[in-house]
């Protein structure tokens, strides 16, 4: 089939999204749903070739088709792992977190398994890591694998009843069970695992398939008529003018204001996105050409994009730590990250993936072969590097700051810790930005309370500072916590022992959450303990929308008071990890110091 330019426009516009995503989450909150087009354009253009061969010699080559596969992925993607891991060992910290097992996903093409075995949240604010966008490809490549043997004995199945059309019906009836089970899952809270895993997220890749089997490949390899200048030809071709620009400009709104961190909405959108995406396709299949989406610009950017997608994240995870160490602001981090990410996409297209392919389209089977064998021994090289780093991260322990700056502490997933703990870093109820240290009559009331603690990630950053400040406070802080979560936390350590004198609960970093979860939170606390809420710090759409909840629930009650994190560190931003929202030692102890201050604030 050949080349056609507006699938490279879609491409463009699908690597542009999840750039901007990843760069500017706040300004482009749903950009993540570049991936669902993608697969949406994946789907279709794989069911095309394996139809136009069915075709032309009556079957698959099966192993030519997967071979064709490898050469196509296998050596950009190995280009990026063997260049970004030897810089995330010497840097260590939030560069290295986890980098070996998503290395050892991304070459055996298991990544979203390894992301969801591990409990990776790829929404959460501490960032997908080193290689966390290399999910995708986990569910692409298994797609590969099964799809051609499918596909032939479902054509033949259905061979005398309605052919192809009743095959494209069965691949939607397919795309119709995979969104079932999204729903199940996401009802279920299972987010991650409707994002992640194979089966909830197929509908994209499936909706290609149905549009090839029902189109077919050829309508979309004729030449494109010349545009009509009027009659019912022009009135036509403006139609599908209209159509394009209405469905590509739904895609620009869903990514702007998505919220994905509200209930259901990830699901809605990946649905969403993917229906957009294959009408898309039906559109400007009958237009037969776009003059912005067939653009050289664009299909510049559409033909390089596998790179782009490839590189864009462990370029940024890098440059954020190293520039952020050197004091760098986030605008010029990011604007150096995408340079950065496009001159290395361009050149590894040009002497590394285009070079692997042409092996391949010159006829030369024995040098496609040998390449394949030497990709497949540098893979398996990455493997046992990637498994040393993943099962041995005390090796690489010293390497967790750089530049003077504390990286994201390397805590466990979740804490759980009971008081009193004795302290190894004397007071830390002060600091930089807390409007002053507690008063010595407040630090000795906290010193002889009880309390609990309901956090997420930020919170499991601070626990050890926060246990300097209450030593008798208990600390249930887990990552990609929500707030919508907060009141069953809250309810459930109640029944367990009780909540002490004091609940300080740093929740809404990592999604959206209003009054209503606030209040049952201090419903369940109870109108005689003293409650803290914790202001988020992040650069996310909604952070602004959980602090002022925040403030107005605080307000309604007399024993609610608000320890502002926010304010408090956004005059110190050096005291972060490099994605700006964890702190290190010093930013734990402000953290700390402004919930001591809010706690002596509440009991005067």
């Amino acid at each position: 089939m050949a080349r056609i330019a507006w699938l490279d426009g879609l491409r463009a516009i699908a690597v542009i999204l999840v750039i901007a995503f990843h760069l500017a989450p706040a300004a482009v909150p749903g950009g993540f749903i570049g991936v669902d087009l993608f697969f949406v354009i994946s789907g279709f253009i794989i069911t095309a070739l394996l139809l136009r061969e069915i075709r032309l010699t009556g079957g698959i080559d099966l192993g030519r088709f997967w071979l064709r596969r490898a050469a196509r992925l296998i050596p950009g993607l190995l280009l990026v792992l063997v260049v970004c891991l030897p810089p995330a060992l010497l840097l260590g910290g939030a560069a290295l977190a986890g980098a070996g097992w998503q290395a050892a996903g991304a070459v055996t093409f298991t990544a979203n398994w390894v992301e969801l075995a591990r409990s990776r949240d790829y929404f959460a604010p501490a960032g997908t890591g080193l290689f966390g966008n290399l999910w995708s490809l986990g569910i692409e490549e298994q797609f590969y694998l099964l799809w051609p043997l499918l596909l032939p004995p479902l054509l033949v199945t259905v061979r005398r009843r309605g052919g192809r059309a009743t095959a494209a019906l069965v691949v939607l009836a397919a795309a119709g069970c995979s969104v079932a089970l999204l729903a199940a899952a996401t009802a279920a809270g299972m987010e991650a695992a409707a994002y992640y895993a194979t089966p909830t997220h197929l509908v994209g890749l499936l909706l290609g398939c149905a549009l090839a089997l029902a189109v077919g490949p050829e309508r979309f390899a004729r030449p494109a008529e010349p545009p009509a200048r009027s009659g019912a030809r022009g009135g036509r071709a403006t139609a599908l003018t209209a159509a394009t620009a209405a469905l590509v400009g739904a895609l620009g709104v869903l990514a702007a204001v998505a919220r994905p961190q509200q209930p259901g909405v990830q699901a809605s959108l990946v649905v969403t996105a993917s229906v957009l995406g294959a009408l898309l396709i039906l559109v400007l299949g009958a237009r037969g050409r776009d003059r912005v989406l067939g653009s050289r610009a664009l299909r510049w950017i559409g033909d390089r994009s596998y790179g782009l997608y490839l590189w864009h994240v462990p370029v940024l995870v890098l440059g954020e730590q190293v520039l952020g160490a050197a004091g760098w602001s986030t605008t010029p981090r990011r604007l150096l990250a995408l340079g950065a990410t496009v001159v290395l996409a361009a050149v590894s297209h040009r002497l590394v993936e285009r070079p692997a392919r042409a092996a391949l389209l010159a006829g030369s089977p024995g040098r496609g072969l040998r390449g394949l064998a030497v990709a497949a021994a540098a893979a398996a090289l990455v493997c046992l590097f990637a498994a040393v780093v993943a099962l041995s991260p005390g090796l690489f322990a010293g390497s967790s700051t750089h530049g003077g700056v504390p990286a994201a502490p390397a805590a466990p997933h979740r804490a759980e810790e009971h008081g009193p703990a004795s302290s190894s870093r004397g007071d830390a109820t002060g600091g930089p930005g807390t409007g002053g240290t507690t008063e010595p009559d407040a630090a000795a009331e906290l010193a002889g309370i009880s309390a609990t603690a309901v956090g997420d990630s930020v919170m499991l950053a601070s626990s050890e500072a926060l246990r300097d400040v209450i030593p008798g406070i208990r600390v249930d802080a887990v990552e990609s916590r929500q707030l919508g979560a907060g009141p069953d936390v809250v309810q459930a350590a109640q029944a367990q022992g009780g909540l002490g004198d004091l609940l300080v609960v740093g929740l809404g970093t990592n999604g959206v959450g209003g009054a209503e979860s606030l209040n049952r939170i201090v419903e369940e606390a109870g109108p005689d303990r003293a409650v803290v809420f914790v202001t988020v710090h992040a650069e996310r759409s909604w952070a602004a929308e959980v602090n002022a909840a925040i403030r107005e629930v605080a307000a309604e009650h007399d024993n609610v008071a608000v320890a502002d994190w926010d304010a408090a560190i956004s005059v110190h931003p050096e005291l972060l990890a490099p994605d700006g929202i964890h702190p290190g030692a010093a930013g734990a102890a402000i953290y700390a110091g402004t919930v001591a201050d809010a706690y002596a604030e509440a009991r005067r």
